[in-house]
């Protein structure tokens, strides 16, 4: 790529899970390169392994590459190698311009100064100049929206606000590669989004971004294409969708990537397939509004029949938070599937969630034998009602229904158990 800001080629890095052999095998290194031996870097020593193999990718100016998977996948190491605090065992590092690193934001603070004397030590650890600093003080300052404490020693700043200061005197350097990883975890929704169009404009004005994060919706938002790091040599490259398609899928099939009982990141199809879902509110033809009853059809197919089947819903916030789940605990009624298309009627008697734009996922359960998992069934946008009140994560409860398929005539549930 001829406008590649970083290229990345048949990079790996190993490490060893024993520290005292760690240092007997870097002593052992360091003895072999001062007389002149050769070291086979390819080979895995006693307690050795690969926390990166042959990965490869580049980024060019304005772009950003998302870089996901599972905690010890390796991401934070990949980006400790881009940033040149690790030096890697094999491959090829290539990184134009300057750097801008989010990898542990203040991590050159002294908790001692204060922040306004921390932003000029900050500063000029990544790279700038004193004058530099002074004529983007006042940018940085608002930025981080903590002119009130500016004067305090950071020891005494909350976790929030001593990101929300690393990362502001980060984004002001104007780097021309900037390294994030999980920067905005510790930040409020505003801040978060405050970041966020940071980057955008970053991205706008020439800088190449490799962009670490769980939360889906920051990657989807922000990414043009994405990296999954899952265990094997040169990691999955593409589009961002598809990727976080694979990935979702991957941690469903792996039950310790899964989070509870059910995974909440992936799409599953057995003999049961989803096929369509709507959300409406109070009538078949008007908007979810919070606090007020909600109905959720979908329309199911199905090549066995299975009795008792249940269905589960869970709500993600637009900041990635489970706010409600709907399952055996809360759910009355039961479906008994039938061979082809039916309609499946879910009532939720009041949509007690704040107003917000959320995900929808869920699907189909057989006791413990899951029939359909999507990760995303719907997006959804509840309303304002003006006799709502203030509302915050709420346990919901609500009422599954089998309609003709047709869909006209809502039929009672069978058994209607609790």
């Amino acid at each position: 790529m001829q406008d590649a800001r970083i290229e990345v080629s048949a990079l790996g890095k190993k490490f060893c899970r024993s520290l005292g052999r760690s240092m007997l095998y870097g002593l052992a290194d360091m003895g072999s390169e001062l007389i002149g031996l050769s070291i086979d870097r390819r080979r895995l020593r006693g307690g050795e392994y690969w926390a990166l193999d042959d990965v490869g990718f580049s980024v060019a100016a304005g772009e950003c590459l998302g870089v996901i998977g599972h905690n010890g996948a390796g991401k934070s190491t990949l980006l400790k190698l881009v940033a040149g605090v690790l030096a890697p065992d094999q491959g090829r590092i290539v990184v134009r311009g300057r750097v801008g690193t989010l990898i542990e934001i203040g991590a050159g603070f002294h908790p001692m100064l204060s922040g306004r004397e921390n932003i000029y030590v900050n500063g000029a650890i990544l790279g700038m100049r004193r004058h530099e600093i002074d004529a983007r003080f006042d940018e940085i300052v608002d930025f981080a929206g903590i002119e009130a404490f500016l004067d305090a020693p950071v020891k005494h700043y909350s976790s929030g606000m001593y990101m929300r200061l690393g990362f502001s005197v980060a984004v002001h350097t104007r780097p021309d590669v900037l390294l994030v990883d999980e920067a905005l975890a510790v930040g409020d929704a505003a801040f978060r989004s405050k970041c966020l169009n940071r980057i955008e404009e970053l991205k706008s004005n020439g800088t190449a971004i490799l962009f670490v994060s769980h939360s889906e919706i920051d990657v989807t938002r922000v990414t043009d294409r994405c990296l999954l790091l899952a265990g094997r040599p040169s990691g999955i490259l593409g589009e961002t969708a598809e990727v976080l398609q694979r990935y979702r899928a991957e941690r469903l099939a792996n039950p310790t990537l899964a989070r509870g009982k059910i995974a909440d990141a992936g799409d599953y199809r057995s003999a049961v397939c989803i096929s369509s879902v709507e959300v409406c509110g109070p009538t078949t033809d008007s908007p979810p509004v919070s606090g007020q009853r909600c109905t959720i059809l979908l329309s199911v197919n199905s090549e066995q029949e299975f009795r008792g089947a249940k269905l589960e819903l869970r709500f993600w916030n637009s900041d990635e938070q489970l706010v409600a789940v709907l399952d055996e605990t809360n759910v009355t009624g039961h479906i008994d599937l039938e061979v082809g298309v039916q309609r499946i009627s879910f009532d939720i008697p009041a949509l007690d969630l704040m107003p917000d734009h959320y995900r929808l996922a869920g699907g189909l359960l057989n006791g413990k034998q899951i029939l359909s998992w999507s990760f995303e069934l719907a997006r959804i946008c509840i309303e304002v009602s003006a006799s709502c009140p203030n509302l915050g994560i709420a346990f919901l409860r609500g009422e599954a229904n089998v309609v003709s398929e047709s869909g006209t005539g809502l039929l009672p549930a069978k058994g209607n158990a609790q």
